[in-house]
């Protein structure tokens, strides 16, 4: 889509909404959902962890398709300290019977834990935001079905026109939350400018707002 077709044509429109409560997990789809200063409610609140608290990913601890386990969610219980990417953050543990399933569906001791309350993680970018247990990584070049690494596609041909000018691969877009709500499938979605671009030119980026319903 160019520059003129969005910012002249006719809005356009959200067509899926899905979260991902277990960092590295599969996603759920909504109708309609929580718009938070996170982001969408529930997204990445949860993380599977090592013994040692350090987080598991799926590129490190591949696991196939399996059937959901449902616990109840401890949102107020002691607080432990786990690792991000290498920095310090808190979790609230969920618990002996979520923690045995995890293990032997990874083959290796794991625990949940989920954002206490006071979780306040700052996000970088142009209008900083802040998000639950979220990050950038290689889930792209992973199958879904299998678990395993399946790349380099599609890395490798977004590399031929999406490259960085700070280096890396460009891949989505990083939102932040100016007004917390409901949004829905079919909301309608309206740019109102364009910033400059970490793509070399003559890529864009831009600003967009949801519409009010």
């Amino acid at each position: 889509m160019t520059e003129r077709q969005i910012l002249g044509g006719p809005p356009q429109a959200h067509s899926e909404l899905s979260y991902y409560p277990v960092k590295g997990c599969a996603g759920v789809s909504a109708c309609e959902t929580l718009l938070t200063p996170a982001g969408l409610a529930h997204d990445r609140s949860f993380m599977v962890v090592s013994e040692e608290g350090v987080f598991r990913s799926q590129r490190r601890d591949p696991a196939p398709h399996t059937e959901p386990l449902e616990l109840p969610v401890d949102a107020s219980g002691a607080r432990r300290q786990v690792d991000l990417f290498g920095t310090a953050y808190q979790g609230i543990d969920q618990g002996d019977t979520a923690a045995a399933w995890l293990s032997d569906v990874l083959r290796a001791r794991s625990r949940p834990v989920r954002v206490p309350r006071e979780h306040d993680r700052v996000t970088d970018g142009r209008t900083p935001g802040t998000s639950g247990y979220a990050d950038n990584c290689a889930v792209t070049l992973v199958d879904q079905d299998s678990g395993q690494r399946a790349g380099p596609e599609p890395l490798r041909t977004l590399a031929g026109y999406r490259r960085s000018a700070q280096g890396g691969v460009a891949f989505g877009t990083k939102l932040s939350v100016l007004r917390t709500g409901k949004i829905a499938v079919g909301d309608a979605v309206t740019v109102t400018s364009w910033g400059e671009s970490e793509l070399p030119a003559p890529h864009g980026s831009l600003r967009a707002r949801v519409g009010d319903h």
